[in-house]
């Protein structure tokens, strides 16, 4: 079994001029992995088969409903459904790497050897004691443990919590038609929606946050590395204060490149040799 695969998500037919940088750099520097291009039945690929059928080298495309790839909605669904993972269950691990996603050397191998579920680029925001991290990690350049995310979809948790939801639904005086209306909904927060198990998950915000904020808070064997760590495996917001954390060190590879300081990260694309105007 081989121990890693790529998977990268495909929605449209002509990628861009950054895109094509991306998608190029990952077949370069990853070119002893297997690749899954992740799209829809009607999208003409043929760009991405032909620059891998160019660089000789081994890949599938795994189809899924169009739906998924109409927005980011669609896309956040996908990744918390279990058939999307069980695609790649003959992996333990799967790179999820979109294309505006850059990895710079392949060390794919010792972050899988670290063991941990998922690892992503920390999140960073400034407020009045400046820069702070707030967790791990973002999903466009991860790496995610196959049976970890299949295990968590199949347990049952609350995305939030009962006591949490009951201070929300009950803190105020109501009318008696207003409190039965709140009951039911509180009744379906217990049932049949509000749970990681996939069947009844209803969680309709950034899939990422959802690994990374729920069920790494609701399951200790779900485990994701400290931002410390991350920094060095990914850098996304912020990525010259990164830089200078990791002993001005490049990490493994970086999401959102063109959007993200793009000024800091010019010179190190162009050194892989990239062009950028």
């Amino acid at each position: 079994m081989e121990r890693v695969t790529i998977v990268i998500p495909v929605y449209k037919e002509s990628p861009s001029n950054d895109e094509k940088r991306s998608f190029k750099q990952c077949l370069q520097v990853l070119s002893t992995y297997s690749f899954n291009i992740v799209t829809y039945p009607s999208l003409n690929i043929t760009y991405y088969e032909t620059e891998l059928k160019t660089a000789q080298l081994n890949y599938s495309v795994q189809y899924f409903d169009k739906s998924y790839f109409k927005n980011i909605a669609g896309y956040n669904r996908l990744l918390m459904q279990p058939h999307f993972y069980k695609r790649f269950n003959k992996h333990t691990y799967a790179l999820i790497y979109q294309l505006d996603a850059f990895v710079f050397t392949d060390e794919l191998q010792k972050w899988c050897k670290k063991g941990y579920s998922y690892i992503g680029a920390p999140w960073i925001m400034s407020n009045n004691d400046g820069l702070v991290f707030t967790g791990v990690g973002n999903g466009g350049f991860s790496l995610r443990n196959i049976n970890d995310h299949l295990r968590a979809l199949h347990s049952f948790s609350y995305i939030e919590s009962p006591v949490t939801i009951f201070k929300k639904y009950f803190s105020g005086k109501h009318s008696l038609k207003v409190y039965v209306h709140l009951f039911l909904r509180f009744l379906k927060q217990l049932t049949i929606i509000n749970n990681t198990f996939h069947l009844f998950n209803n969680y309709n915000s950034n899939e990422d946050y959802f690994w990374c904020k729920v069920v790494a808070k609701n399951y200790k064997w779900f485990t994701i590395p400290v931002a410390e760590e991350a920094l060095s495996f990914s850098m996304e917001h912020e990525p010259a204060y990164l830089y200078k954390l990791n002993h001005y060190q490049l990490p493994f590879g970086c999401h959102a490149w063109p959007k993200h300081d793009l000024p800091f990260w010019k010179p190190f694309i162009e050194q892989e040799g990239y062009h950028l105007p």
